[in-house]
């Protein structure tokens, strides 16, 4: 009867027949704490998780180009001079506009209110809603001071425009463009509330155009 034998060599281990390298590596892991060789275990599936994706970027860039952010929407802004007036003549009526010297920049804000020397309350700027009501509060402050109110306006709100022009009226104050001025869009009718004027269009540097 014949005996079994395991073979030996030197890359096993007499009676296991395991390979020594296997069980060198066990003994090398068992020097580290177990919950550390899972951390490290994470990290490098962290890492190759990274890698794999940075190369699927590239691929996409590569194929289809880099993607751009969508551009902000450009603002858009009305003119503040109005077109030029139409008379509808074969008579060339020139453009007003040339005389207007105010300032775009101090048109386009709100409106703001100022007493000049000689009573004139100098309303410049645009008229939104709320416009009236701080109107109305400012001649309630000036009391009789204002005697004027000089306007230089590319108008606004029309609903402000003419409950301005009905304070105007009932208090009996006058109104005028300054030279180089603007009255535009609904500013006109506080001079058309006020003063019993046709205005048609837009007046400029002191003329109404009618």
């Amino acid at each position: 009867m014949s005996r079994s034998r395991t073979e030996t060599g030197p890359g096993l281990l007499a009676g296991t027949g395991e390979p020594r390298r296997r069980n060198a590596l066990m003994r090398y892991f068992s020097r580290f704490d177990d919950g550390e060789v899972v951390r490290w275990a994470f990290r490098g599936l962290l890492i190759g998780t990274i890698g794999v994706l940075a190369l699927d970027l590239r691929d996409l860039a590569e194929n289809n180009g880099w993607w751009q952010a969508e551009p902000l929407p450009t603002h858009v802004s009305a003119p503040i001079l109005p077109p030029a007036v139409d008379t509808g003549t074969p008579m060339p009526s020139g453009d007003p506009r040339r005389h207007v010297t105010a300032d775009e920049a101090l048109l386009a804000r709100p409106m703001s209110f100022v007493l000049a020397p000689g009573g004139v309350l100098m309303a410049e700027g645009s008229i939104e809603p709320g416009t009236a009501a701080r109107f109305a509060a400012e001649l309630e402050a000036r009391g009789e001071y204002v005697k004027t109110i000089s306007l230089n306006s590319p108008g606004g709100a029309l609903d402000d425009a003419m409950a301005m022009a009905t304070f105007v009226r009932d208090r009996g104050i006058s109104t005028e463009i300054a030279d180089g001025a603007l009255c535009a869009s609904s500013c006109p009718f506080h001079t058309t509330m006020v003063n019993g004027m046709a205005v048609l269009g837009w007046g400029v540097g002191g003329i109404e155009a009618e």
